[in-house]
Protein backbone atom coordinates (compact mmCIF):
# COMPACT_ATOMS: atom_id res chain seq x y z
CA UNK A 1 0.00 0.00 0.00
CA UNK A 2 1.58 3.53 -1.24
CA UNK A 3 0.22 5.71 1.28
CA UNK A 4 2.33 8.48 0.07
CA UNK A 5 -0.10 7.87 -3.43
CA UNK A 6 -3.03 7.79 -1.83
CA UNK A 7 -2.52 11.25 0.16
CA UNK A 8 -1.62 12.70 -3.04
CA UNK A 9 -4.54 11.31 -5.07
CA UNK A 10 -7.51 12.68 -2.42
CA UNK A 11 -5.47 16.17 -2.09
CA UNK A 12 -5.94 16.04 -6.39
CA UNK A 13 -9.85 14.87 -6.10
CA UNK A 14 -10.51 17.32 -3.10
CA UNK A 15 -8.89 20.21 -5.59
CA UNK A 16 -10.48 19.19 -8.57
CA UNK A 17 -13.96 18.68 -7.32
CA UNK A 18 -13.64 22.40 -5.63
CA UNK A 19 -14.17 21.44 -1.97
CA UNK A 20 -11.57 24.12 -0.27
CA UNK A 21 -12.83 26.60 -2.46
CA UNK A 22 -16.81 25.33 -0.82
CA UNK A 23 -15.04 25.69 2.72
CA UNK A 24 -13.63 28.51 2.86
CA UNK A 25 -16.29 30.64 0.88
CA UNK A 26 -18.50 29.24 3.61
CA UNK A 27 -15.93 30.33 6.56
CA UNK A 28 -15.53 33.82 5.15
CA UNK A 29 -19.01 34.47 4.04
CA UNK A 30 -20.05 33.72 8.04
CA UNK A 31 -17.13 35.31 9.59
CA UNK A 32 -17.47 38.86 7.26
CA UNK A 33 -21.13 38.53 9.02
CA UNK A 34 -20.42 38.34 12.34
CA UNK A 35 -17.44 41.12 12.09
CA UNK A 36 -20.34 43.78 10.42
CA UNK A 37 -22.88 42.24 12.91
CA UNK A 38 -20.74 43.50 16.02
CA UNK A 39 -19.72 46.61 14.35
CA UNK A 40 -23.47 47.63 13.58
CA UNK A 41 -24.48 46.93 17.09
CA UNK A 42 -21.51 48.77 18.66
CA UNK A 43 -21.60 51.92 16.23
CA UNK A 44 -18.04 51.54 15.83
CA UNK A 45 -15.81 53.03 13.53
CA UNK A 46 -16.48 50.39 10.36
CA UNK A 47 -13.56 50.80 7.98
CA UNK A 48 -10.84 50.65 11.26
CA UNK A 49 -12.22 48.28 12.75
CA UNK A 50 -13.10 45.61 9.80
CA UNK A 51 -9.65 46.41 8.51
CA UNK A 52 -8.36 45.08 11.95
CA UNK A 53 -10.71 42.05 12.49
CA UNK A 54 -9.64 41.11 8.21
CA UNK A 55 -6.17 40.87 9.35
CA UNK A 56 -6.50 39.48 12.22
CA UNK A 57 -9.14 36.66 10.77
CA UNK A 58 -7.41 36.06 7.43
CA UNK A 59 -3.53 36.23 8.06
CA UNK A 60 -3.54 31.98 7.25
CA UNK A 61 -1.98 30.96 3.74
CA UNK A 62 -3.06 28.11 1.95
CA UNK A 63 -0.11 28.00 -0.72
CA UNK A 64 0.83 24.06 1.04
CA UNK A 65 -2.13 22.98 -0.60
CA UNK A 66 -1.36 24.42 -4.12
CA UNK A 67 -3.71 26.38 -4.78
CA UNK A 68 -2.67 29.82 -6.69
CA UNK A 69 -6.28 31.20 -6.90
CA UNK A 70 -6.99 31.67 -3.23
CA UNK A 71 -6.07 34.92 -2.92
CA UNK A 72 -8.69 35.61 -5.66
CA UNK A 73 -11.19 33.38 -3.90
CA UNK A 74 -10.43 35.39 -1.03
CA UNK A 75 -10.77 38.65 -2.80
CA UNK A 76 -13.85 38.17 -4.09
CA UNK A 77 -15.57 36.73 -1.49
CA UNK A 78 -14.74 39.73 0.57
CA UNK A 79 -16.19 42.01 -2.24
CA UNK A 80 -19.13 40.01 -2.84
CA UNK A 81 -20.16 39.67 0.97
CA UNK A 82 -19.11 43.76 1.65
CA UNK A 83 -21.28 44.68 -1.04
CA UNK A 84 -24.43 42.80 -0.47
CA UNK A 85 -24.09 43.82 3.85
CA UNK A 86 -23.37 47.11 2.95
CA UNK A 87 -26.52 47.25 0.85
CA UNK A 88 -28.95 45.00 2.51
CA UNK A 89 -27.90 44.27 6.11
CA UNK A 90 -26.72 48.46 6.67
CA UNK A 91 -29.51 49.56 5.44
CA UNK A 92 -31.72 47.25 7.30
CA UNK A 93 -29.52 48.13 10.73
CA UNK A 94 -30.57 51.51 9.86
CA UNK A 95 -34.00 50.97 9.47
CA UNK A 96 -34.07 49.66 12.78
CA UNK A 97 -32.64 52.02 14.65
CA UNK A 98 -34.26 54.78 13.14
CA UNK A 99 -37.59 53.49 13.94
CA UNK A 100 -36.58 52.71 17.59
CA UNK A 101 -35.83 56.29 17.96
CA UNK A 102 -38.94 58.14 15.87
CA UNK A 103 -41.21 55.98 17.90
CA UNK A 104 -41.90 58.72 20.56
CA UNK A 105 -41.21 61.74 18.42
CA UNK A 106 -43.99 64.28 19.10
CA UNK A 107 -45.26 66.60 16.53
CA UNK A 108 -44.69 70.10 17.98
CA UNK A 109 -41.50 70.90 20.48
CA UNK A 110 -41.08 73.57 22.76
CA UNK A 111 -37.76 75.21 22.61
CA UNK A 112 -37.90 76.48 26.15
CA UNK A 113 -38.87 73.39 27.10
CA UNK A 114 -35.41 71.29 25.23
CA UNK A 115 -33.15 73.37 26.86
CA UNK A 116 -34.69 73.09 30.32
CA UNK A 117 -34.25 68.88 29.92
CA UNK A 118 -30.51 69.91 28.40
CA UNK A 119 -29.64 72.21 31.08
CA UNK A 120 -30.80 69.09 33.98
CA UNK A 121 -29.01 66.33 31.78
CA UNK A 122 -25.79 68.58 31.36
CA UNK A 123 -25.52 69.87 34.80
CA UNK A 124 -25.61 66.05 36.05
CA UNK A 125 -22.03 65.50 34.37
CA UNK A 126 -20.62 69.21 34.79
CA UNK A 127 -20.69 71.29 37.99
CA UNK A 128 -22.27 74.69 36.51
CA UNK A 129 -23.17 77.04 39.27
CA UNK A 130 -26.32 80.03 38.80
CA UNK A 131 -23.91 82.35 37.45
CA UNK A 132 -23.56 79.76 34.13
CA UNK A 133 -25.54 80.70 31.17
CA UNK A 134 -26.72 77.80 28.22
CA UNK A 135 -25.49 79.48 25.09
CA UNK A 136 -28.19 80.44 22.79
CA UNK A 137 -28.00 82.71 19.68
CA UNK A 138 -31.53 83.34 17.66
CA UNK A 139 -31.45 85.68 14.53
CA UNK A 140 -34.92 85.82 13.41
CA UNK A 141 -35.20 86.86 9.06
CA UNK A 142 -37.13 85.46 6.57
CA UNK A 143 -36.35 82.25 8.27
CA UNK A 144 -34.62 81.45 11.30
CA UNK A 145 -31.38 80.39 12.76
CA UNK A 146 -30.65 79.57 16.02
CA UNK A 147 -27.00 78.34 17.35
CA UNK A 148 -26.91 76.39 20.79
CA UNK A 149 -24.17 74.85 23.10
CA UNK A 150 -24.67 73.70 26.59
CA UNK A 151 -21.35 75.10 27.58
CA UNK A 152 -21.76 78.92 28.77
CA UNK A 153 -19.76 81.85 27.11
CA UNK A 154 -19.99 79.88 23.21
CA UNK A 155 -20.35 82.70 20.54
CA UNK A 156 -22.60 82.07 17.79
CA UNK A 157 -19.86 80.44 15.43
CA UNK A 158 -18.21 78.33 17.98
CA UNK A 159 -21.54 76.80 19.16
CA UNK A 160 -21.53 73.26 18.65
CA UNK A 161 -25.43 72.97 17.38
CA UNK A 162 -27.53 75.13 14.39
CA UNK A 163 -30.21 74.75 12.74
CA UNK A 164 -32.10 76.42 10.62
CA UNK A 165 -36.09 76.88 11.33
CA UNK A 166 -38.45 77.59 8.57
CA UNK A 167 -41.63 79.79 9.01
CA UNK A 168 -44.07 76.80 9.64
CA UNK A 169 -41.39 75.85 13.08
CA UNK A 170 -40.39 72.72 10.73
CA UNK A 171 -35.67 72.32 10.91
CA UNK A 172 -34.58 73.22 6.89
CA UNK A 173 -31.06 71.53 8.04
CA UNK A 174 -29.09 70.73 11.25
CA UNK A 175 -25.58 71.02 11.91
CA UNK A 176 -23.48 69.11 14.13
CA UNK A 177 -19.51 70.80 14.81
CA UNK A 178 -20.35 73.24 11.68
CA UNK A 179 -20.96 69.77 9.62
CA UNK A 180 -24.70 69.42 8.16
CA UNK A 181 -26.13 66.07 9.59
CA UNK A 182 -27.06 62.76 7.77
CA UNK A 183 -29.00 59.73 8.03
CA UNK A 184 -25.80 57.40 7.90
CA UNK A 185 -24.66 59.38 10.90
CA UNK A 186 -27.32 57.07 12.79
CA UNK A 187 -24.91 54.35 12.35
CA UNK A 188 -22.50 55.47 14.80
CA UNK A 189 -24.93 56.94 17.34
CA UNK A 190 -26.44 59.99 18.33
CA UNK A 191 -27.22 60.62 22.00
CA UNK A 192 -28.31 63.70 24.16
CA UNK A 193 -28.92 66.85 22.26
CA UNK A 194 -28.05 65.42 18.47
CA UNK A 195 -30.80 62.50 19.41
CA UNK A 196 -33.38 64.98 20.03
CA UNK A 197 -32.55 67.59 17.71
CA UNK A 198 -32.54 64.67 15.17
CA UNK A 199 -35.91 63.25 16.12
CA UNK A 200 -37.42 66.59 15.16
CA UNK A 201 -35.39 67.14 11.91
CA UNK A 202 -36.20 63.70 10.58
CA UNK A 203 -39.99 63.26 11.90
CA UNK A 204 -40.75 66.98 10.32
CA UNK A 205 -41.95 68.25 14.04
CA UNK A 206 -42.62 71.84 14.55
CA UNK A 207 -39.79 73.94 16.94
CA UNK A 208 -41.92 76.29 19.06
CA UNK A 209 -39.60 79.37 19.52
CA UNK A 210 -40.94 80.76 22.86
CA UNK A 211 -37.96 83.07 23.34
CA UNK A 212 -40.10 85.09 26.64
CA UNK A 213 -40.16 81.84 28.51
CA UNK A 214 -36.55 80.52 27.63
CA UNK A 215 -34.47 80.43 31.15
CA UNK A 216 -30.47 80.13 30.47
CA UNK A 217 -28.93 80.21 33.58
CA UNK A 218 -28.01 76.80 34.95
CA UNK A 219 -29.35 75.99 38.37
CA UNK A 220 -26.25 75.18 41.07
CA UNK A 221 -25.90 71.66 41.69
CA UNK A 222 -25.49 72.11 45.38
CA UNK A 223 -29.15 73.47 45.64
Amino acid sequence: MDLNNMVNQALTNIHSEGLVEKIVRNKLEKTIESIVDDIFSSYGDFGKQLKEHVKQHFSINLDVLDLPSYNTLIAQVIKEKLDEITHIQGVEKLKEQMDRMLADVKPEYKLSELINGWKESENEDNEYDDSDEFSLHIEKDYSTWIHLDPEPNKGKYQCKYGMLVRDDGTLFCLKIDDREIKSKDMMYGLHGIAEDLFKIYAHGSKLVIDEDEIDLYYENSDC
